[in-house]
């Protein structure tokens, strides 16, 4: 059930940051009908333009996969109502209260303990 919750505020959080343009053009990262031709090709003009007037191309990829693992959970809920979407403020709470984290290794499952930050 927490799967398909997840995934409907997941979805109705991509619409609305589409419909309020919150993104920037260039950002392509996980948007609907961008895939990675789009950002190949996306790449390659710009390049092809730099080098059209004599310049050189350079380019910075970043890896962000950790970057919400220890960001407060009042943050992001200050943040979702600052950028105009407080009526996701509600269902982003409900989401990040009373989350938990197990450690699983090879013959071992700790006890379940608070986990007050970051996004699961």
């Amino acid at each position: 059930m927490a799967k398909l919750l997840e995934s409907i505020i997941a979805t109705r959080i991509s619409e609305a940051v589409e419909v309020h343009q919150l993104l920037p053009g260039t950002y392509l990262g996980g948007r609907k009908g961008i895939s990675i031709d789009h950002i190949i090709q996306l790449i390659i003009n710009r390049v092809r333009r730099a080098w059209g007037r004599g310049r050189q191309a350079s380019m910075v990829l970043l890896d962000v996969a950790g970057a919400y693992d220890n960001v407060s959970h009042q943050q992001i809920l200050s943040n979702i109502y600052r950028l105009g979407l407080g009526f996701f403020v509600p269902w982003a709470e409900a989401f990040l209260t009373n989350q938990c984290t197990r450690i699983k290794l090879p013959g071992f499952l700790s006890e379940p303990f608070p986990t007050p930050t970051g996004i699961p």
